[in-house]
């Protein structure tokens, strides 16, 4: 073989190479030309060629395995800060759209960033990416977010923080109706709250944001206040109640595990938990009511019958009617109550019954009187345990209150007055009726033995009967009402 022939044989193998680098590894078009017009210029056994050369195809092989055992993707940085590797720019921004929707998922809304969020394309090997991808927790763990929020004050003092201000106003709203509690027989003409109300537009923690109806259960509760009390010698469940004007439920429900039999000991410490309200509500409105009206209880003398003998000649009903007011409230309680209108829906049938000749008489005739309802002064007949409300229960309206007490224990009249009637009364049993005038009266029922009677005067705190279990009771207690113009009402409402 001559030397031009081997001449050829080496360019050939030198065009090759160069064309196999710029195919495989797209190497800049102007390579080629460059490298072709080289090959012209320098002699093919040239050492500088052949060095050339091998460092392309060298330069070009591993150029095709690093690309074809990598794949692209790219760094995620935070605020300047290299956080990790996502598979791809796109993937890496569909995380933190993930991540920004969950946050804010709870307050319906999308959460928001003020960080610096940024990409930079790079390759790894397919292994080295499975091992370092970051996870949807991972960069929620470095991304910080925010929500808007309305902040809600009541006398400058923050209460909850909320979605929006439509949140706020609803919430507020609803509190309103749920101290108020506005229905067809129940007209509110306005309303309004005492404490200053405020609200203000933040960027805040999504965490620190509340559903309405979770703020509007904490408007309901108030603000829960613990003190300690110390017993002493004379207390009871009850009279620690009334010292701190609660129930006596109220009382141990701030005493877990203790009920109206615990003893209590002098000097031992109880909790007193009350709650005081956020918010205290005013309202005027007008309200119709359904009212009992008690039956009376008429006594003959029948000769027929024997000493001590009686005979129910007729069953007493009690009566109803409808009352319209007009009043004033704060916190659900009356401030003033005015009567607009008064309609009698079911008239009472009095109870009557025949006694015989020698029965004692116990009531007298007599003309209650009517004025203005207004008394003040009132005091507990008993203590003892509230067995019983005033208002509606499974056996139909209370119009009283229930205070109980061991058989023979002896009650006193709640205030100065003239005993209308002491006597046997049906469901009531042996009861006492009290004119305080002004149209004021008091009932004291269920009583074991009397110790007044029809027509004399009494002062307060003056033992008038003795606690028992007569007429419709299931035990020995005292049925205590208030009555105003004929009409039974709430005694908690009068008593201290």
């Amino acid at each position: 073989m001559n030397k031009l022939e081997l001449t050829k044989i080496r360019a050939n193998i030198f065009n090759n190479v160069l064309l196999r680098i710029v195919k495989i590894k797209k190497l800049s078009k102007n390579i080629l030309p460059w490298a072709l017009q080289r090959s012209n210029l320098i002699p093919w056994r040239s050492r500088k060629v052949w060095c050339t050369a091998l460092a392309l195809l060298i330069v070009g092989t591993s150029t095709g395995i690093y690309l074809n055992s990598t794949v692209s993707a790219a760094v995620l940085f935070i605020n300047g800060r290299q956080i990790g590797v996502v598979s791809s720019i796109d993937q890496g921004k569909q995380l933190v759209e993930v991540v920004l929707q969950k946050r804010g998922l709870g307050n319906g809304q999308s959460a928001r960033t003020h960080d610096q969020i940024d990409y930079k394309g790079i390759r790894l090997t397919k292994a080295n990416l499975l091992a370092e991808t970051l996870s949807e927790n991972e960069i929620g763990s470095q991304l910080t977010t925010y929500v808007d929020g309305v902040e809600l004050a009541i006398s400058g003092t923050k209460i909850a923080i909320l979605p929006s201000q439509e949140d706020v106003q609803r919430t507020l709203k609803d509190f309103q109706d749920y101290m108020t509690k506005p229905s067809d027989t129940n007209k509110v003409d306005s309303v309004s709250f005492i404490e200053e109300v405020t609200t203000n537009n933040i960027e805040t923690q999504p965490d620190q944001v509340q559903l309405a109806d979770i703020v509007l259960d904490l408007l309901k509760k108030g603000k829960t206040i613990s003190k300690d009390y110390v017993v002493q010698d004379t207390d009871s469940w009850w009279l620690i109640a009334r010292k701190n004007n609660m129930l006596t439920k109220e009382v141990l429900a701030g005493n877990p595990g203790a009920t109206e039999n615990t003893l209590l000991h002098d000097g031992r410490t109880i909790k007193i938990v009350s709650g005081t309200p956020y918010l205290s509500v005013e309202s005027k409105g007008v309200l119709t009511q359904t009212e009992t009206i008690p039956y009376d209880v008429q006594n003959t003398v029948d000769n027929s019958l024997s000493d001590g003998e009686r005979i129910v000649k007729q069953q007493g009903s009690e009566g109803s009617k409808q009352v319209t007011y007009s009043y004033t409230q704060k916190d659900g309680k009356f401030q003033s109550k005015q009567v607009l209108n008064e309609n009698i829906t079911k008239k009472p049938v009095p109870k009557v019954v025949a006694k015989g000749p020698s029965q004692q008489p116990y009531s007298i005739a007599y003309a209650a009187s009517r004025g203005t309802g207004r008394i003040s002064g009132l005091a507990w007949s008993l203590q003892g345990p509230i067995n019983s409300n005033y208002g509606y229960r499974s056996r139909g309206f209370h119009s009283g209150i229930d205070i109980g007490a061991s058989n023979g224990t002896p009650f006193t009249a709640s205030a100065a007055g003239t005993v209308v009637e002491a006597g046997w009364s049906g469901a009531y049993g042996k009861m006492i009726l009290i004119d305080h005038g002004n149209g004021v009266m008091t009932r004291y029922a269920h009583a074991s033995k009397i110790l007044v009677s029809a027509g004399q005067q009494v002062s307060q705190g003056e033992t008038i009967a003795l606690v028992g279990a007569t007429g419709d009771a299931t035990g020995p207690h005292l049925h205590f009402e208030v009555i105003i113009n004929g009409s039974a009402v709430n005694p908690f409402n009068y008593l201290p």
